[in-house]
């Protein structure tokens, strides 16, 4: 549910700084209790009546100006009797702008989320001299109905923790640590859980050091100290530093939009001296109502979108658009792209508000959708019950066929018309796929299904099915189910899972009754009733072991279960995004047998990672040069990403030789920052023909990072560009050089693309046959060093690319995946 508040332009002598308001605002309430939230404007925005809730019979949204406060207003959001769940209302208010006297609009979504009770929970910050500490969190939280407990200790860091009694909790230090950090859940008399977050610091007025802070120009930062006797020995000069709610905690604000360097000394009269270097990072304001758009289509289809859609103004017209487009008036655009074009397109459309020009951009993402052909899609179930399917893609426009029956069982493809009526329920769904075996079978089974989409393309999908013996006679889950390590329920289990547990950590909800555990399949679970940050996911899929809380133990069921499907994939596709997340290799040559050391950074000072959540990515590299079974992750401490108040998650994997799958999620709230903040190392392979000679020759190891991800606070994701880069690698000299030596093919195994290129020689033309010896490409090229070749539509397998240069070529065999 959305309502969106508007109002006119008028003029106004009074300046005020820029961006009032946050642009979200998360609002926990209680079921029929009205909720204010203040808000600043130059002017006062109107109130519009509430259509968002069917038949709630009166206006439960307002405005009012607070007495005696300029340029401040109270919206008062009364919600429908007995409604329960999430909503949000995006408010137009008006700052400041560039031009003097005349306002500027700019936009805040509130984000409300009623519960049959109100919790509010408190951060805590302990300060203890002794090794083990007894913490009575519930001083500062409150429920408006019935008495608090704590139920759970959702993560800890630093040491060990454990729950005494229902407002205590126990925690000693591991040694060697000097912090520690426990995330708890509470619940009420009316079931609704909360989560708050226990800093605890070993008492030291000793300390030295010194340490770095980053943080964006619209925020404030926490500096937790080790002792309440430390003051200030030399002041910020571009902010303020004030006391929080403990004496050893301090907190500080920039000035408005300053970006930049600050710095703190912080020393007590017995020695102790802490300096806290602070950088603080440009975050843009965002003013525009207009939105960007994300459209998918298929190969060889046609796009028609409105782009006032999803824009918070639909009165100014549109001056001015991409050529490629058609225009057709009030918002409504046409565009069919090059026959044959898959790949992503970047159009705009320019909006006059009077006063400015407003760009949007239309990013049109052309692909086939198919089910990824490097996904096996097999399939457990047990005898007597039937197996369910459906195609997780971003369009419509496709159908599926069955193409070769199963030898023992029953295929369906339901359509509008149809459903398939089971003895526990009824699946409905237009493609959804519905194989049912024979009555008393076990064994294997297998199908065979044809894709099409609606311009003609074809593709054959093999099904296998692996049907367990078992007397188990009771109903499963076949719809609106809960995977385990499926956490953001896309019907497979990868490291971007990682991700949605990192942004939904510290939810609490119903506990699953009936977990059946003879194989992986959904488990039957009541919703939670509340979504997944910026998803309309219910909460409940984060919680994998069923126990009724999202936290730190939702972690283990994605290596648990990785790779697990239980629907069709197509490729994923979102918005590129300019910021970096890149690696640089700690070595510039390394010799077989030894460690290579790849340092993996976030951010730029030119891009920075502001509301940083969580990233995910893919590296490549020749399976012949790596020791898979050496492979480590590894996060770096006291970065801008992990540190005391703000600890990771990390999680690695190596689905097969050459192929590392890696992801990081915060677990205790955004960050903001730039720079290195982890470590990927392996060893080279020592048992490469020409590599144990100590003469030498120099050749290459050439690293991909592919499949990259990240994810802000609200749940906002992006993509980045892949990278790619070499490492000089040492070969045996005493061998004869041929063309070979100089010739790179990479990355292999190659997923989108494949490089080839030489520091010695032209390359003329390049040859990729198949396993069986056919000619799969050909292209030739004007002699260059450097070239690419698109091998999206390669099927996955082995294949021999063959590369000609001065009358003389080099065979590589490279392997081609999918993800």
């Amino acid at each position: 549910m959305r309502f969106y508040l508007t109002s006119i332009f008028v003029f106004v002598t009074l300046i005020l700084s820029a961006q009032l308001n946050p642009r979200h605002i998360y609002v926990n309430e209680k079921i029929d209790v009205a909720n204010q939230v203040e808000i600043q404007s130059l002017t006062f925005p109107p109130t519009v009546t509430n259509n968002g809730f069917p038949d709630s019979g009166k206006d439960s949204l307002s405005i009012y100006p607070v007495n005696g406060v300029a340029n401040t207003y109270e919206v008062f959001f009364d919600p429908p009797a007995d409604f329960t769940g999430d909503t949000e209302i995006i408010i137009e208010y008006f700052e400041s702008g560039a031009i003097p006297g005349i306002p500027y609009p700019n936009y805040t979504t509130i984000h409300y989320r009623i519960k049959p009770s109100k919790v509010e929970t408190n951060n805590d910050f302990v300060l203890d001299s002794n090794t083990s500490v007894s913490v009575f969190p519930l001083g500062n939280d409150s429920s408006t109905d019935g008495n608090l407990a704590i139920q759970k200790i959702g993560f800890v860091s630093g040491g060990t923790a454990s729950i005494v009694s229902d407002d205590q909790i126990d925690f000693t230090f591991d040694s060697g640590s000097e912090s520690g950090l426990i995330m708890y859940f509470v619940e009420d008399d009316f079931g609704t859980v909360e989560s708050s977050i226990i800093s605890i610091q070993n008492e030291d007025d000793l300390k030295t050091e010194s340490r770095s802070v980053y943080l964006d120009n619209k925020t404030s930062e926490t500096i937790e100290l080790s002792s309440d006797l430390f003051e200030i020995d030399t002041d910020v000069t571009h902010g303020t530093l004030s006391i929080g709610n403990e004496n050893h905690i301090w907190v500080y604000t920039p000035d408005d939009d300053f970006d930049g360097s600050d710095y703190a000394r912080f020393t007590t009269t017995n020695g102790g001296d802490i300096e806290v270097f602070i950088t603080v990072l440009d975050k843009s304001v965002e003013h525009s109502f207009v939105i960007d758009d994300e459209i998918h289509t298929v190969i060889d289809g046609s796009v028609d979108l409105n782009v006032f859609n999803n824009d918070l103004r639909t009165d100014f017209p549109i001056v001015d658009y991409s050529s490629e487009l058609t225009y057709n008036g009030d918002g409504s655009f046409s565009y069919t792209p090059p026959s044959g074009f898959s790949g992503d397109l970047i159009f705009y459309y320019k909006v006059f508000s009077g006063i400015q020009f407003h760009t949007g951009n239309i990013n049109i993402h052309v692909d086939n959708y198919a089910p990824a052909e490097a996904l096996d899609y097999s399939f457990d179930i047990i005898n007597n019950h039937p197996l369910k399917i459906t195609h997780h893609s971003p369009v419509e426009a496709y159908t599926f066929s069955v193409l070769l029956t199963p030898l023992n069982g029953t295929v369906e493809v339901l359509d509008s018309s149809n459903s398939s009526v089971q003895e526990c329920d009824t699946i409905t769904g237009v493609n959804t796929i519905v194989y049912t075996p024979d009555a008393d079978f076990n064994g294997n089974d297998e199908f065979e299904l044809e894709y099409c989409t609606s311009s003609g393309a074809c593709e054959v999908i093999k099904i296998d099915v692996h049907i367990l013996d078992s007397n188990y006679d009771d109903c499963l889950c076949l719809n609106n189910c809960v995977y385990e390590g499926d956490n953001n329920d896309d019907g497979i289990v990868n490291a971007k899972d990682i991700l949605d547990i990192g942004l939904n950590l510290g939810n609490g909800g119903l506990e699953r009754t009936n977990d059946f555990n003879l194989l992986w399949t959904g488990q039957e679970s009541d919703d939670w009733g509340y979504e997944q940050m910026n998803s309309n996911i219910d909460l409940k899929c984060g919680d994998s072991d069923g126990d009724g809380y999202i936290d730190g133990d939702d972690f283990e069921a994605v290596a648990d279960n990785y790779g697990k499907l239980h629907r069709l994939i197509a490729s994923p596709v979102t918005t590129l995004s300019n910021a970096p997340i890149t690696f640089t290799p700690q070595q510039t040559e390394v010799d077989s047998g030894e460690w290579l050391t790849i340092d993996i950074s976030i951010g730029s000072f030119a891009y920075p990672s502001l509301d940083f959540n969580g990233a995910a990515f893919n590296f490549t590299i020749d399976p012949d040069l790596i020791d898979s079974s050496s492979v480590t992750f590894s996060l770096y401490e006291k970065t801008w990403l992990n540190d005391d108040l703000g600890p990771v998650s990390s999680f690695y994997t190596v689905p097969l030789d050459g192929t590392v799958e890696i992801a990081v999620s915060r677990i205790t709230g955004s960050a903001d920052g730039l720079g290195i903040i982890g470590k990927l190392e392996f060893i080279v392979e020592d048992e490469i023909q020409g590599l144990k000679d100590i003469e030498y020759l120099l050749s290459q190891i050439n690293i991909g990072m592919t499949n990259i991800i990240s994810v802000n606070e609200h749940g906002e994701y992006v993509r980045h560009p892949d990278v790619y880069k070499s490492v000089k690698l040492n070969r045996d000299a005493s061998q004869d050089l041929s063309i070979d030596d100089y010739i790179s093919v990479y990355p292999n195994p190659a997923i989108d693309r494949l490089m080839i290129e030489s520091d010695k020689y032209s390359l003329e033309r390049i040859e990729i046959y198949d396993a069986l010896g056919r000619l799969q490409k050909a292209e030739n090229y004007l002699p260059t060093s450097r070239t690419s070749v698109n091998v999206t539509d390669l099927y996955e397998g082995i294949y021999f690319v063959k590369v000609y240069s001065h009358g003389d070529f080099v065979t590589h065999k490279i392997n081609v995946i999918r993800f």
